[in-house]
């Protein structure tokens, strides 16, 4: 058995290199193809991008690929989106759930401290999460005044770095409007 030349190895591993190279070129031409068939870049970049990814280029020698439908989904679906802030009623919600009171008792006028520190919290998630104005929280909360909102949302930050309990009920509550 004779031993294959160093130079014949070098060659064929040259080859298969060149084949692979010229194979990566046509996939990324079909992808380029495809991308500008299904976007419309004029919503990431100025009209120019479109012109200058559609320049004409040599046409691959082998026939269009097919892509699968995971592929399309994985490269040719829309950017993700950010979810959507939760809105003032979804923090109403969650805090009536978490604390077990009823809307009613949250937005009432009783300033006993089990129904103010679950408004305070809802004003200061709602401050935090949505970022609507104090006056718009406040009028949410029955609340008649802005500074209301103001003084709650400080006074929850002040407690948050004092108070554990409150901290991770703050952060619970965080976690599960935020998702």
């Amino acid at each position: 058995m004779t031993e294959p030349c160093v130079e014949g190895i070098i060659e064929r591993e040259s080859i298969a290199k060149a084949k692979e190279r010229r194979q990566n070129a046509i996939r990324s031409e079909l992808f380029r193809r495809k991308l500008v068939e299904h976007h419309d870049y004029r919503m990431f970049a100025p009209a120019t991008a479109k012109k200058k990814i559609a320049e004409p280029v040599a046409a691959p020698k082998e026939p269009d690929i097919c892509f699968s439908a995971e592929y399309k989904e994985l490269w040719f679906a829309p950017l993700s989106e950010e979810p959507e802030p939760p809105m003032i009623d979804d923090v109403k919600r969650a805090v009536c759930s978490f604390y077990k009171i009823t809307n009613l008792q949250l937005t009432s006028n009783r300033r006993h401290q089990s129904t103010t520190r679950p408004r305070q919290i809802a004003m200061y998630l709602a401050r935090n999460l949505t970022g609507k104005s104090y006056p718009e929280i406040a009028k949410r909360l029955g609340r008649a005044d802005h500074s209301t909102a103001l003084n709650a949302i400080r006074r929850i930050e002040k407690l948050c770095h004092t108070d554990w309990m409150i901290a991770h009920d703050v952060a619970h509550l965080e976690r599960g409007l935020v998702r």
